[in-house]
């Protein structure tokens, strides 16, 4: 008996809310503040692309053009300040997995 689930539903419902967030986050685009939709995008941009053997800042640094906020020096200091806040956090959470190889 096959008991192993497919993960395409998972997948196909993480995508369309993954487009969802992205339409939203696109509409509040330009703002001099930063949105939760955008947030939230940069925050899975970045744990999407954190363990990959390229740059992850620089997947930042596309979306938030891509999102125009880095068309006002206000948005833009909001975006890097955010973005520096994910990295943090990134680099913290990698240090608490790794921690007993570190130690």
């Amino acid at each position: 008996m096959n008991t192993f689930r497919r993960p395409a539903p998972i997948i196909a419902v993480s995508a369309l809310a993954l487009l969802v967030l992205a339409l939203v986050a696109a509409q509040d685009a330009g703002n001099t503040h930063l949105s939760i939709a955008e947030a939230l995008l940069l925050g899975v941009v970045e744990g999407l692309t954190e363990y990959l053997p390229v740059s992850s800042t620089g997947h930042l640094t596309v979306t938030q053009q891509l999102l125009g906020l880095t068309d006002t020096p206000a948005s833009k200091d909001a975006a890097d300040a955010y973005a520096i806040a994910i990295q943090a956090g990134a680099i913290v959470a990698v240090l608490g997995i790794y921690r007993h190889r570190i130690a």
